[in-house]
């Protein structure tokens, strides 16, 4: 639906007028800094073509909604000419499912806080919809009065793609671990757990926890000996810096039976040559089974 271009009265242009000179002579948008929305003249005259230039959207409105400056970033962001936009209710880019947000936005704004960061959904002229992040701030007059907003979009739909992408090729990754019939788990340069697997519960005499000791694994010798927490193949490794390999092992279970394993403990090494983690894998025995 085209919405029609409302009617300005004389108080909201005087309004309008007020909210552009506390923001740039131009009319264009511009960010305060954190301490005041009151940017001297010369700042302002300077800032402009900056403004005009930015990649991101920079758009002010009045606490009624209506859009009173609009530039570039903002044109190139949502489609609309500036000639288009301002005059008009902010929610010509707004989804009618997020309609809700903008009064709770212009609410904050009214107490005068800072929106920052707000990670959300706007239309486009042409009906697509972008992800975007908002960071809006009230604008003041010369009497420290909150007469609008000003508002800095940007478009984070590539982010939003890869933290999608990430999180399916994560869910892959552990998919295929927790396949691998082995017990495999990573720690910390502390040896606390980071990682572990299916199979390094089944091994385990008391079921691993993510930022807990990994000395939930009992290990012997296959004299039956106990095998100490530092002469463990995880602890050699994080303390050596080496690879722990062909040292046959018997872990006990939680049914207290003793299974034959052959750990590899790998430390893992930073570019300067620092360990700051391990990764472990016992292979070599079947998973436990269970009663």
């Amino acid at each position: 639906m085209v919405m029609s271009r409302p009617v300005i009265s004389a108080s909201r242009v005087a309004c309008a007028s007020r909210i552009k000179a506390a923001i740039c002579p131009s009319g264009v948008s511009a960010t305060p800094p954190p301490t005041t929305n009151r940017i001297p003249f010369p700042a302002r005259r300077s800032l402009a073509p900056i403004v005009n230039s930015s990649h991101d959207a920079i758009i002010s409105k009045g606490l009624n909604g209506i859009i009173l400056s609009w530039n570039g970033g903002a044109e190139r962001l949502f489609g609309y000419p500036a000639s288009e936009a301002i005059g008009k209710f902010i929610g010509i880019i707004i989804p009618p499912d997020r309609l809700s947000e903008e009064p709770q936005i212009l609410a904050r704004i009214r107490s005068g806080e800072l929106v920052d960061h707000f990670d959300t959904v706007r239309r486009r002229k042409d009906g697509s919809m972008v992800q975007i992040s908002l960071t809006v701030s009230p604008v003041r007059d010369e009497n420290d009065a909150i007469i609008g907003a000003s508002k800095i979009a940007r478009d984070i739909s590539e982010r939003k793609a890869m933290e999608i992408r990430l999180r399916e090729s994560e869910l892959r990754i552990r998919s295929l671990l927790d396949a691998i019939p082995a017990a495999l788990f990573t720690t910390d340069e502390r040896g606390n757990i980071s990682y572990f697997n299916q199979g390094a519960m089944d091994y385990a005499y008391v079921p691993p926890k993510i930022g807990a000791t990994w000395q939930n694994y009992k290990l012997y010798r296959p004299d039956g000996s106990a095998i100490s927490l530092e002469h463990s193949p995880t602890e050699l490794a994080l303390k050596e810096g080496r690879s722990i390999r062909n040292q046959e092992v018997l872990i006990e279970k939680a049914d207290g039976t003793r299974v034959p394993i052959i750990p590899y403990a790998t430390p893992v090494i930073d570019a300067e040559g620092e360990v700051f983690g391990s990764i472990n894998i016992a292979g070599g025995c079947q998973r436990a089974q269970t009663s």
